[in-house]
């Protein structure tokens, strides 16, 4: 049994990627341990569908971190202050803070202060935005590296590349394989991080992807990207895609909780809320569609969401936008599937986005809904090739609601139900994620090859 360490940078069963590429692994035989970041609501150590996750704590005092800034600090200070062992039993939740208890609209107004803070400290970025980076690294180091060290890993798998060094430090001590998962095209995502900070940043990658083993992502124009960045053989693909056996159908659909019948057209936009996602233009399009309504799925940013509302009420089409919480994701396919048309209208910001097959794209897929998407490269391709909707010219207000008109009038064009079971069934994670399962197959042959040689 190869025994695999996860390293994420959020407590990991509410990353749907890590818990569903860990659970794809469980189910192939391996032992998978993910490692993540402590908080409310989130015990140290429990266990999910077989998968084990530990949490840890980021430091708080920089002074802790002063052995992690030195090159190669971080290893020598875990050879003079072993790791201590993880206990195998699980642990009661984390009790949430004391602001789990105060109003609703005092919580929000804490959250809204806190957006708008951090959107001013990114102003104040540029001339410590450098050594922020080295620190934020440094952070994660002298959290995560003592306890992947401690679980003496066969594989260390770094989800995204914040967990890249940490994931490759313990695999070089330990004399483990090294797995990096790129969630992101990272050397160009949509940040607002100043030229010399983006470099530091992207050092990183540079420095330790040639380490891994294997490198997966999530579409080809990344993977291409990847490639030719970094000189990399090859890198798997490994899509976004809903994991059709774990669907479960939800207590009520969207078009109940909104108290819409059947007869009102309906616009659907899951994920977070956000800027940079288009839903500016999306509220736009409503004084264009007078009919139609837009349900927002997902979790806000408290910024994003008041500048929305303020918009929505200027407009004058407050009253059809609605803002809906966030829905399990096993569920969320049954509970969109009595939407009209998914929009996504996210603009060319960066290449990152404009390679980008996005959760929302295949949950339009499997709720049978037909999709109307900006021309972002590999989703407009993805769209055009399997007749799943249009696209429209990035930022054009009237296109977008000349091309909602005309799916929603059309429906049966793009959903022809047989081609789309079929589809849904061939990108189903299960099968998507064969890739995956091969990797590792081909790594536990190599390890237990090593180990005969060595026994």
């Amino acid at each position: 049994m190869t025994r695999v360490v996860m390293a994420v940078n959020n407590p990991g069963s509410n990353d749907y990627r890590v818990v569903k590429s860990a659970e794809v692994l469980v189910a192939a035989g391996h032992e998978v341990t993910v490692v993540g970041l402590a908080g409310a609501g989130h015990a140290t150590r429990e266990t999910r569908n077989g998968v084990r996750y530990v949490r840890v704590s980021l430091p708080t005092s920089r002074l802790a971190l002063l052995p992690d800034l030195v090159p190669g600090g971080t290893l020598c200070w875990q050879r003079l202050c072993p790791p201590r062992a993880i206990p195998a039993t699980d642990s009661p939740p984390v009790a949430a803070s004391a602001t789990a208890s105060i109003s609703p609209m005092a919580r929000g107004l804490r959250q809204s202060l806190i957006e708008r803070l951090r959107h001013l400290s990114r102003n104040f970025r540029p001339a410590t935005s450098p050594l922020s980076v080295r620190l934020l690294f440094a952070r994660y180091a002298h959290a995560y590296v003592p306890t992947l060290l401690a679980l003496e890993a066969d594989v260390y798998h770094a989800h995204e590349l914040w967990m890249l060094e940490s994931c490759a430090l313990a695999a070089r001590t330990r004399g483990a394989r090294l797995v990096y998962d790129s969630h992101e095209l990272e050397p160009h995502r949509n940040l607002d991080w100043c030229a010399a900070s983006n470099a530091r940043r992207i050092a990183y990658e540079e420095r330790y992807i040639g380490d891994a083993d294997a490198v997966f992502t999530v579409s080809p124009g990344v993977a291409r990207a990847l490639q030719e960045t970094y000189h990399l053989d090859s890198v798997g693909l490994l899509r976004n895609t809903p994991w059709q056996a774990k669907l479960r159908p939800a207590p009520r659909g969207l078009r109940t909780v909104l108290a819409l019948d059947a007869h009102t057209p309906l616009m659907v936009y899951t994920g977070l809320v956000t800027r940079h996602r288009g839903l500016e233009l999306m509220l736009e399009s409503l004084a264009h569609l007078p009919d139609f309504h837009l349900a927002m799925v997902g979790r806000a940013e408290p910024v994003t969401a008041a500048a929305l509302a303020a918009q929505a009420q200027k407009l004058g089409v407050a009253a059809r936008v609605h803002a809906v919480p966030p829905v399990p994701p096993e569920e969320l396919i049954d509970f969109i599937a009595s939407g009209d048309v998914a929009v996504i209208a996210a603009p060319d910001a960066c290449l990152s986005y404009r390679y980008s097959l996005p959760n929302k794209l295949f949950e339009a897929l499997f709720a049978g809904l037909p999709v109307v998407t900006s021309a972002l490269e590999d989703m407009a391709r993805f769209v055009t090739e399997n007749r799943l909707g249009r696209v429209f010219p990035h930022g054009d207000v009237v296109a977008l609601a000349a091309a909602v008109r005309e799916v929603h009038g059309e429906r049966a064009r793009y959903v022809d139900i047989e081609q789309r079971r079929a589809l849904c069934q061939r990108l189903s994670f299960d099968n998507e994620a064969q890739a995956l399962r091969d990797c590792y197959a081909a790594l536990a042959r190599d390890i237990d090859a090593a180990r005969g040689v060595a026994g």
